[in-house]
């Protein structure tokens, strides 16, 4: 019976909160004569907004607009191309929106949401894509990889002890792809490419034995907890 007590504390506290909150959003909407959805987008564009939009939408008691994003998210894992304008009229329609600045953030956002649930869905695809050896576009890549590392004074070699210098547990590097496939070089190359002088910068501190870390492992876990 003491045990309980904390519990039931808890929850009361919980559910004050939750009806204080949507007390709050029913005096804003008396107020403002808009609804949440409507109030966030009039406010104009801003990443805050898009933000709070998405959990609005989420929290919708419409089942039409709790699951937009879900439904943007599967048709992105078939590789559909999927349509943004189609979701702003359903929300339109059911919120009641008629004012144009209102319209035009929401499609703003809609347009946002749908490219990056592409995006999503691009690096779950590479993560299962396995590195074949024999694919000459999956070689490319680590060729690239190796020029961006080491310059082109060195020979490409697929196995070699100096992959082991950026990181890699072993003389082959694709024994690391494993967990995250094709997304792994992918990432990789571009912190290599894009950022090359922090990029070099890193990979020699880390072998200098003041910080010991494998640069390349790091990035393969964050690559890996960016993506969960």
């Amino acid at each position: 019976m003491l045990l309980d007590k904390p519990r039931t504390r808890s929850f009361n506290f919980r559910w004050w909160i939750l009806f204080a909150w949507k007390a709050w959003k029913v005096v804003l909407h008396i107020l403002y004569r808009k609804s949440e959805v409507e109030r966030i987008c009039a406010a104009g564009n801003s990443p805050a907004g898009a933000v709070a939009l998405s959990k609005s939408l989420s929290h919708s008691k419409h089942a039409e607009l709790s699951t937009i994003r879900d439904r943007m998210r599967e048709v992105a894992m078939k590789g559909k191309e999927d349509r943004s304008d189609a979701y702003v009229g359903q929300v339109c329609q059911i919120k009641s929106i008629s004012d144009a600045k209102a319209k035009s953030t929401l499609a703003s956002y809609m347009l946002l949401y749908c490219r990056v649930e592409g995006v999503c869905a691009w690096a779950q695809r590479l993560s299962k894509a396995k590195y074949d050896k024999n694919n000459k576009e999956h070689v490319q890549l680590l060729r690239e990889l190796w020029l961006s590392s080491f310059g082109s004074d060195l020979e490409f070699e697929p196995v070699s002890t100096r992959w082991q210098h950026l990181g890699f547990q072993q003389k082959d590097p694709t024994t690391d792809f494993r967990g995250m496939g094709l997304l792994v070089p992918i990432a990789l190359q571009y912190i290599a490419e894009k950022h090359n002088e922090q990029y070099l910068r890193v990979t020699k501190a880390a072998l200098s034995g003041t910080y010991e870390y494998p640069f390349a492992v790091v990035c393969i876990d964050m690559t890996q907890l960016a993506v969960s």
